[in-house]
């Protein structure tokens, strides 16, 4: 009898705070649906408070799938969508590279990626730099509006500095 497919499916939250809301079970719950959907047995992997900016190295459970990936034991992942997956150019390259040298599909809750095709490769490319783009916008007008807050007196929590 042949064994059994496995789903990876990979979730992710950017912040501490989010992780006592409900994201990752959302997407932790829409990856075992799609791994039924496809036949699959699933294992889990969780990255609490994990920025999508951060090297491989620095991040558990993609080192673990990628590991995975280049020994052969992963060939099918699933996140929610790629911006789960990073919001780094270098490392979404670098996944993409080792996914078609491996032959690993990904799917997300848009379908599967299957980047022996160059189609595939070129969507992947333009969707993961737009992440990456958009984060730095977000990043810069969060910045801004924190910048402005302070300039114009006002204050962000915590205890007033005595003799102030």
């Amino acid at each position: 009898m042949e064994k059994k497919q496995t789903l990876h499916i990979l979730t992710r939250v950017s912040t501490k705070p989010q992780t006592k809301k409900y994201g990752l079970g959302i997407q932790k719950n829409q990856g075992i649906r799609f791994s039924k959907k496809l036949g699959f047995n699933y294992k889990v992997y969780e990255e609490r408070g994990i920025s999508g900016t951060l090297p491989i190295e620095e991040r558990t459970g993609l080192s673990q799938v990628l590991e995975g990936v280049m020994t052969g034991d992963v060939k099918h992942i699933w996140v929610k969508d790629l911006t789960r997956l990073s919001r780094n150019n270098m490392v979404s390259m670098t996944i993409s590279h080792q996914l078609e040298k491996y032959g690993c599909k990904l799917y997300t809750e848009n379908g599967e990626m299957d980047f022996t095709d160059t189609t595939t490769d070129l969507l992947y490319s333009i969707v993961s730099t737009f992440g990456s783009w958009e984060n730095k916008i977000r990043r810069k007008k969060s910045m801004e509006g924190k910048v402005k807050h302070f300039t114009t007196g006002g204050w962000r929590g915590g205890p007033f500095p005595m003799g102030y």
